[in-house]
């Protein structure tokens, strides 16, 4: 399948028939009787939905041109070559409009959230309340030479640092990914001093 994703990407939404032997891709809407879909062979064609569609309509569209384009005799499944291809068409035009959300790049504070809140992170580090609050502990003693007495740095501290340390990177290089963790950094931030996302 790989063969043909990334050109499938650029095309419109729709239904497509992608041949695997001369690599082109025709529209499902284009294909009537009479218009060389009884020469086709079944094997060489994959059905491709660029607006990624449950496929169970398709794979019955799909099994009903290729029964059809196996030209066994004038009826298949008690019905003729036409009436297969006019259930197809049929089947395709009743499909839901097509959900291209999938295609659209998901947001930094989209990102930073699905990343924060019960994330890969949260399970290769912990919560990030729990992880702020052991680092808190780890510089309080670090610097408690330079602290007042009874000065403690708190884990609200440690998101700060964090987004000092993001802003500083962000300055020599303007990656996406210092912008998602700052954001993150700052909902951990604010976890930590309301206990709230």
């Amino acid at each position: 399948m790989a063969e043909f994703e990334d050109e499938a990407a650029k095309l419109p939404t729709g239904i497509y028939y992608y041949n695997t032997r001369t690599k082109e891709f025709r529209s499902a809407t284009t294909i009537r009787p009479g218009a060389g879909l009884e020469a086709w062979d079944p094997h060489e064609w994959i059905l491709v939905d660029t607006a990624d569609q449950p496929k169970s309509v398709h794979d019955e569209a799909l099994r009903m041109i290729q029964e059809h384009a196996k030209g066994e005799g004038e009826r298949i499944l008690g019905k003729t070559k036409e009436e297969i291809t006019q259930e197809v068409y049929k089947a395709i035009s009743e499909l839901p409009p097509p959900d291209v959300s999938w295609n659209e790049p998901e947001s930094i504070l989209s990102e930073a959230k699905r990343l924060v809140e019960g994330g890969e992170r949260n399970q290769q580090y912990g919560p990030p309340e729990m992880d702020f609050a052991r680092i808190a502990t780890m510089v309080t003693a670090l610097l408690r030479h330079k602290l007042k007495d009874g000065e403690i740095v708190l884990d609200a501290d440690v998101a700060r640092i964090m987004i000092c340390l993001k802003l500083s990177r962000s300055l020599w290089s303007g990656k996406r990914d210092n912008w998602v963790d700052i954001a993150g950094y700052a909902a951990c931030g604010h976890r930590c001093e309301t206990g709230e996302w």
